[in-house]
């Protein structure tokens, strides 16, 4: 079978490419950008530049390098801020990543709204970093944690979501697209769904938020949205939870330290407005500065033309992995309702073998069960190999790699 000429639409891929200096510095195919993005050069020289020319503390000092660093930080809110569409920047909290901007939901809110026998919804897609914290915070508060499984295509069965939401749903914790499947839920949906039943919604954007555009969902829909910077080829170590004023003006904090106060006596203390009674001690200044850079950097690009480019991007791997035979890929089989995730298994080779093979071929993927457990031994999957693309892939990238599989049957056939 021949794989179907590359429909591409017009994006300069090689010019693309020259933004992101490991792109060009090593001869590999970096297909793990389900783990973390790639950083463009403008990411890495506004932290060096915010290093070298403007580095102090926030909101602290009065002299000028410390206004310049608050002006940068506080700039970077504002930028996140406009980029969902948020009413206000002072709802937009700067955490280490989207695993710590959900447990301070689960902590901070869940450990004062969930009470003994109320339910938390969640699907059988979830990454560890959206089920645990619910997990553990249901056993905390005696409550349950259900969740809504797959369909015979391996997608979120609608159906099953619907029979188990009910009056006892008090949250529904969702990701916008599986890290393992690929498949992209649609969250405004499934959000409003929950709404009708009274469930605050969080979503789990890690990663969503670099395959599509915030004009795809309504932030109206949601109660919380948390995302990582390094998704987005921001720095890592620096995360945004998103959350509506009067849900973050309710909820208490649970790291305490300076500048989340407002005044500390002997025996009890006060708490900063929001955002700040968030965000104790010395913040990631500088992964904000870089993180602004990221969105000035996507911004820069025709959305539209990236969407396209990775719709053609995926529909080619999708067709060029259905051409192995032993290969199965697992979650929806077409591209109506996935992005370009694939995590695949070969019959008789095991992911791990698999993927240091592709790693001798200089060929970047992931093996293992991607943190989703629970998905893996519902659907008896003991591992997965993972080919995650992105918008700087290219379309002769897929090509080495389906002819690196190939060499791979015949190596381990021996």
């Amino acid at each position: 079978m021949e794989v179907s000429p590359k429909m591409t639409p017009e994006l300069n891929v090689e010019l693309l490419r020259v933004a992101f200096p490991i792109l060009s510095n090593r001869s590999l195919i970096y297909f793990d950008n389900a783990a973390s993005l790639q950083k463009p050069a403008v990411v890495i020289d506004a932290e060096a530049e915010f290093y070298r020319k403007h580095y102090s503390n926030v909101h602290r000092s009065d002299h000028r390098l410390a206004h310049e660093a608050t002006e940068a930080y506080e700039s970077a809110r504002q930028k996140v801020a406009s980029y969902l569409g948020a009413k206000d920047k002072k709802e937009v909290i700067f955490t280490s990543g989207t695993t710590d901007s959900i447990n301070l939901v689960a902590n901070g809110w869940g450990e004062w709204s969930i009470n003994e026998g109320d339910e938390i919804l969640v699907s059988r897609l979830e990454h560890h970093a959206n089920f645990v914290p619910w997990q553990q915070l249901a056993i905390r508060k005696n409550a349950k944690l259900i969740i809504a499984e797959l369909d015979a295509d391996g997608r979120l069965s609608e159906e099953d979501f619907k029979t188990k939401l009910n009056k006892q749903t008090k949250l529904v914790a969702l990701t916008g697209m599986s890290n393992v499947t690929g498949e992209i839920i649609d969250i405004n949906h499934y959000a409003q769904l929950a709404k009708n039943c009274g469930a605050k919604v969080l979503i789990d954007m890690a990663q969503l938020i670099v395959h599509s555009s915030p004009k795809d969902f309504n932030l109206e829909n949601f109660d919380f949205v948390a995302f990582s910077s390094h998704k987005l080829g921001g720095p890592t170590g620096l995360g945004v939870l998103w959350g509506r004023a009067d849900l973050l003006n309710a909820m208490r904090p649970y790291h305490f330290g300076g500048e989340m106060i407002s005044r500390v006596d002997d025996e009890s203390s006060e708490w900063n407005e929001i955002p700040y009674k968030f965000e104790p001690g010395t913040p990631h200044i500088a992964g904000a500065v870089g993180l602004s850079a990221a969105l000035d950097f996507l911004a820069s690009w025709d959305q539209e033309v990236l969407a396209q480019y990775e719709t053609s991007l995926a529909a080619y791997t999708l067709e060029a992995l259905s051409q192995l035979e032993g290969l199965r890929i697992l979650g929806p089989q077409s591209l109506s309702s996935r992005g370009p995730i694939f995590s695949f298994m070969m019959r008789g080779i095991h992911a791990h073998d698999l993927g240091t093979f592709l790693d001798s071929k200089r060929i970047c993927v992931r093996g293992g069960q991607h943190c989703a457990q629970p998905l893996h031994r519902k659907m008896k999957w003991s591992s997965s190999l993972r080919a995650s693309l992105c918008f700087y892939n290219r379309h002769s990238e897929v090509d080495q790699l389906l002819e690196a599989l190939k060499e791979a049957i015949r190596f381990f056939d021996r």
